[in-house]
């Protein structure tokens, strides 16, 4: 019996940046645009920018006045670069960081007809071990055309622009 290889995947890119860090918020969305570029080439679709408010996590790192988005980039591929990625994502922030804290989150995963999922540096027990020190964790499943919260889903994978832009990404890769 031949092993069946994975159906490819839309890699985008979760983006979250200290608006207090950075000079304006214009400059920003630039900013953080120009890293994501040199990292993810071909940059397309890309949701709406939101406030990220729900949780205080980031606060002591980055400051308050947290805005993230979503990002998509490159064509279809294999879900098998996600680690890769998650490196190169944890380089940039690294490089871009001021005093030891970081300036931008960069957060990588991929878009599957039937899933949405992240890369992690964390285990966790609904997290899978993928290569390279990185966890896959799923955040999202797609059934009957909506997608499902898990009870570990970050509140900010349901927000109705994020959905939005999950939505447009799953059409785009179910007709290609």
């Amino acid at each position: 019996m031949a092993l069946r290889q994975p159906n490819n995947v839309f890699y985008f890119t979760a983006v979250m940046y200290s608006s207090q860090l950075m000079t304006a918020p214009e400059l920003s969305l630039r900013a953080t645009h120009e890293i994501i570029a040199a990292i993810f080439p071909q940059l397309g679709l890309q949701s709406a920018v939101f406030a990220f408010d729900h949780t205080e996590y980031y606060t002591p790192e980055m400051g308050a006045g947290l805005k993230k988005y979503f990002i998509a980039f490159g064509a279809p591929a294999e879900p098998s670069r996600l680690p890769e990625y998650k490196h190169a994502a944890l380089a940039a922030e690294a490089q871009y960081s001021k005093h030891n804290s970081r300036t931008i989150n960069i957060d990588p995963g991929y878009l599957a007809e039937e899933k949405i999922v992240v890369a992690s540096t964390k285990n966790f027990t609904h997290r899978i071990y993928l290569a390279d020190g990185i966890f896959g964790d799923l955040q999202l499943m797609r059934q009957r055309g909506d997608y499902s919260a898990m009870p570990w889903t970050y509140a900010d994978y349901v927000r109705p622009e994020s959905i939005a832009f999950f939505e447009q990404l799953y059409s785009i890769l179910h007709k290609s």
